[in-house]
Parts: structure tokens; C-alpha cells; sequence
């Protein structure tokens, strides 16, 4: 019983790790190379003239877990760390 406890705990750290990892490397390569994230939730903005329905012209937002990634109405994109807002 023991033994199967530690290869369990084993197991899940290692899953656990991975994780951590990939969502860690997702992130990392959004911003080094200006990108939206894999793991994101899109909130996209239509295209208005109003200017004050959308002042900063964008076309759509992606949050990832560490990153926002902005696409505006001319082609640009911004991608920034959550905490640099």
C-alpha cells in the first residue's frame, strides 16, 4: 500500500509539473514573439466608427494566463503581461 501511494504521488507531481510547463511555455512564446497564447478566452470588438463605442480601434482582446494579447482595426498587435496593464 505504501509503495502504490508513492508511485501515485510520483505520477501526479509529474503530470502537475508538466502542466505548469507547457502553460508557462505557451505564454513565454506569446510575448517573445508577439502572439496570442494557445490557452486564451477571446473577447472580440466589432467594427465601429463610433469612437466612443471603441476608442482604442480594437479588433479583439486574448487573455491568457500571464499575457493579453491586442489585435487592433489596422493590423497591429500588442501583446503585454497581465500585470504590466
Amino acid at each position: 500500500m505504501k509503495k502504490f501511494v508513492k508511485i501515485f504521488l510520483k505520477h501526479v507531481i509529474y503530470i502537475s509539473l508538466i502542466i505548469l510547463l507547457i502553460v508557462i511555455l505557451d505564454n513565454v512564446q506569446a510575448k517573445v514573439f508577439n502572439r496570442s497564447p494557445l490557452f486564451r478566452t477571446r473577447t472580440t470588438y466589432f467594427t465601429i466608427s463610433d469612437y466612443s463605442e471603441n476608442p482604442d480601434h480594437l479588433s479583439y482582446m486574448d487573455k491568457g494566463i500571464f499575457v493579453i494579447h491586442y489585435e487592433y482595426e489596422d493590423g497591429t498587435t500588442k501583446t503585454i503581461f497581465s500585470w504590466e496593464e
